[in-house]
């Protein structure tokens, strides 16, 4: 049998050790290297934040500088539309940078592929770019236009292609109102001189040959500045394209002629190639 002692402990107990404070240096010791590492990983964290913002903001801004650039370069080429267009082979980029007046900085690249065609319409893709810290470069592809770009490069891609379609937009509506002219100016002329539907309002031949103010003979495409519109009662008329080419009309040579609804034929030579044609038709 065990007894307990007074103290209300067994005998066993008597010879047990007592537990151990912590030592109250030690805590504070390992107390202060925990604020020390926290305050640290602090100042790494903002300094690495820090460092973060910088870089994007750098990155930002040679981005903008980039992207500048290539306003420039599509501003040239909106300038060179026609030269550009007839080109089928890649553009000198170096010189397109110089003549665009994009300063060399920040060690940018630039590359052209040969003349591209979309639904007809033919243009240069180009890309500038500003190597990342790895020094690689972009890449285009110059007979498909594609182009390969590192993790850390930046780039601005440039598309003449849109550019010139633009171009081609432009001049189908400005030959577009040209044709509506001459439509109203054929009612006119119906109600005034010619009041038979069989006749050709657009080519003065007999026996429809009416008095008055017509239109010359047109049997092949004629430039249309040598033509007098103002003096037919026409009015004013385009006789340029968005290139700079001659717009040119004929009442044979791609028109309706020999039976109505007769009409005229207005078009343009796009420099790449092809050509934009519009109907003015004789309203019945």
């Amino acid at each position: 049998m065990v007894h307990a002692s007074a103290n209300g402990r067994s005998p066993g107990d008597r010879h047990a050790p007592r537990a151990q404070r912590p030592d109250r240096g030690a805590v504070l010791s390992l107390l202060f290297l925990a604020t020390l590492a926290l305050a640290t990983l602090a100042v790494t964290l903002a300094a690495s934040a820090s460092r973060d913002r910088d870089q994007a903001t750098a990155r930002g801004l040679r981005q903008a500088w980039l992207d500048r650039s290539a306003t420039a370069v599509r501003a040239w080429y909106g300038q060179h539309l026609a030269e550009t267009g007839r080109r089928s082979e890649a553009l000198d980029m170096r010189a397109v940078l110089a003549q665009a007046n994009v300063q060399p900085l920040h060690a940018v690249g630039a590359a052209s592929s040969v003349r591209l065609f979309e639904d007809g319409v033919g243009g240069h893709r180009m890309v500038l770019w500003l190597p990342g810290a790895s020094g690689a470069e972009a890449r285009i592809d110059p007979l498909t236009g594609i182009v390969s770009v590192p993790a850390d490069c930046l780039i601005a891609r440039i598309s003449g292609i849109d550019i010139q379609r633009q171009a081609s937009e432009a001049t189908g509506r400005l030959i577009a109102v040209m044709a509506r002219s001459i439509e109203r100016w054929a009612v006119a002329r119906r109600r005034l001189e010619l009041d038979d539907i069989g006749c050709n309002p657009f080519r003065a031949e007999p026996p429809c040959q009416a008095p008055g103010r017509t239109l010359p003979r047109l049997d092949d495409y004629t430039d249309a500045g040598e033509i007098n519109w103002v003096e037919l009662g026409i009015g004013e008329v385009p006789t340029r394209d968005a290139w700079g080419g001659k717009i040119e009309v004929s009442t044979r040579v791609g028109a309706r002629h020999q039976a109505p609804p007769f009409s005229i034929a207005i078009r343009s030579l796009p420099p790449y190639g092809g050509e934009i044609i519009v109907q003015a038709i004789q309203p019945l």
